[in-house]
């Protein structure tokens, strides 16, 4: 069962939240034996004991509090990273430039562009009015 950091991070935290090994199965998906496994695995690798368990209990041992305390904040960090990365593609940015006809312009574009400007403020808006042609690059 290969793993990474990041989705040991989510599993702890989800069995920590859920207080049991059956609880956390639920949530997750999967069967309390294969929870039991995860755990095994991932205290092997780091080294260090993160629960104490019974048979219907779990509870942190200290490793298992820093292991938690610092881990919800690294998810944290990651998932506002993968917030602002996405809406950075999302947000519409740059250059609008326009050219109209006076009429059309003022009665159908201007008040349409005005509201595009406010909800997307980091697009600069640029409208032409003329009865002229106009070369717009």
């Amino acid at each position: 069962m290969a793993t990474d950091g990041f989705s040991d991070l989510r599993f702890f935290a989800v069995l920590v939240k859920e207080g049991s090994m059956a609880a956390a199965a639920q949530q997750l998906g999967i069967t309390p034996p294969a929870v039991s496994r995860r755990l095994a695995l991932l205290e092997r690798r780091l080294g260090v004991r993160l629960l104490h368990r019974t048979t219907r209990r779990i509870s942190l041992t200290p490793e298992g509090e820093l292991y938690l305390l610092d881990g919800r904040r690294i998810l944290g960090d990651l998932d506002a990273l993968e917030r602002t990365v996405a809406g950075a593609r999302s947000t519409p940015r740059g250059q609008l430039r326009l050219a109209a006809t006076l009429g059309f312009g003022r009665q159908q574009l201007a008040p349409a562009l005005s509201a595009f400007a406010l909800a997307y403020p980091e697009v600069e808006v640029q409208l032409h009015l003329t009865d002229r042609a106009v070369n717009l690059v």
